[in-house]
């Protein structure tokens, strides 16, 4: 999966609000990450290949990731079960603490040689 992979192993099942959700908590995260926003991940669970996947925020600080009940059933396992898990992070869009949005379309947002609508020649 590449350089930087954490391996755990984890057990089916997050409780969020009460509820059991079936995701696999990743430990540690939000350092890892470096965010406590959704990031994108590469993973396996077990032997199953899951790519381009979105780590959730768990609302506590942490993030997860869910597992669909086709994915369940392709590993053979369901709420409760432990799994091997290894996580890579995605390549990032742009430098931790920067602004991944385009800035709004102002005037000032566009290169010299442009207008911005509304204005006269």
């Amino acid at each position: 999966m590449g350089a930087e992979t954490l391996a755990f192993r984890a057990t089916i099942g997050v409780d969020v609000k009460g509820v059991t959700w079936s995701c696999i908590a990743i430990p540690d995260s939000a350092n890892i990450f470096g965010t406590r926003k959704s990031v994108r991940v590469d993973a396996r669970v077990d032997d199953v290949q899951l790519d381009n996947v979105g780590a959730m925020v768990t609302g506590t600080g942490g993030h997860m990731i869910s597992l669909s009940a086709k994915i369940r059933a392709r590993l053979g396992k369901d709420i409760g079960d432990d799994v091997d898990v290894q996580i890579a992070q995605r390549w990032r869009w742009a430098l931790p603490g920067s602004n991944r949005r385009h800035p709004r379309c102002k005037r000032g947002a566009l290169p010299a040689e442009l207008k911005a609508l509304g204005t006269r020649l």
